[in-house]
């Protein structure tokens, strides 16, 4: 009866198993007490690891994006790389965290790991993926990192990552405190419109006004298009020091 009936019935296809069997076989190889989240389908994303402290059990906030290849029982990853189409790629790129690509492979799975950035950077492919009109990228694991013997670099990358995230937001605020009086007349006489401060600086600034004031104004125009909240941040600022001197 269930024989007659399965060609009615929903099928589980070999590349659902294989992909489970890959996601499980990663997470029994990374440290126990690491945080890893299973995403649900999404584009191009599979999981996020996080990385907690072994000694006191700190969660660090330190985290990465991964995307688990799974290669069928018997297949070699020597034989093959894995292919992504160009738009996954981009979108990769785009997000704030460093995103792995994980290929998990043979009956009893090897799994390897690299770091989609550095590794079309050091193949020299990393502005092509923007500029180009290829339609998919060939990631080759020959020379790739392993788990868990490699676990400690996927540590480092992420605790890196972090590192540089704050030190770039230091430099924001420093930056802010700095040119405190070309963002209160951004603010107070612009409303904190960057293009209108640009337009007028063109258009009636002085001399010094255009040696100084305008490339702070551009600096301005570029942060506030790569950081939502930058000017938020800038309007707090001078309304709260605006506040103190009333």
């Amino acid at each position: 009866m269930i024989g007659a009936m399965a060609d009615r019935l929903p099928q589980r296809p070999l590349t659902h198993i294989t992909g489970y069997q890959a996601v499980v076989a990663l997470q029994n190889v990374l440290p126990r007490h690491w945080i890893f989240r299973e995403c649900p389908p999404d584009y191009g994303i599979d999981c996020e690891v996080e990385i907690v402290s072994p000694n006191d059990g700190a969660v660090t906030g330190a985290v990465l994006k991964g995307q688990v290849k799974g290669s069928s029982p018997g297949v070699s990853y020597k034989r093959h790389g894995v292919s992504v189409a160009s738009n996954t790629v981009r979108y990769w790129l785009a997000l704030p965290v460093p995103v792995i690509l994980i290929w998990v492979a043979g009956d009893q799975p090897i799994v390897r790991w690299l770091d989609v950035r550095h590794y079309l950077s050091a193949n020299d492919t990393l502005d092509s993926v923007y500029s180009s009109g290829q339609q998919s990228y060939t990631f080759n694991f020959k020379g790739a990192q392993t788990l868990p013997e490699d676990a400690w670099l996927l540590k480092e990358l992420a605790l890196q990552h972090q590192a540089s995230v704050v030190e770039m937001r230091v430099s924001q605020d420093e930056q802010v405190g700095g040119q405190f009086i070309g963002y209160v007349v951004m603010v107070e006489l612009f409303d904190a419109d960057h293009d209108r401060w640009i337009q007028w600086l063109r258009e009636n600034g002085s001399k010094d006004q255009l040696v100084h004031d305008l490339p702070f104004a551009f600096w301005v125009k570029h942060q506030a298009e790569t950081d939502p909240g930058f000017l938020d941040r800038v309007r707090n600022m001078v309304q709260e020091n605006k506040g103190r001197g009333d």
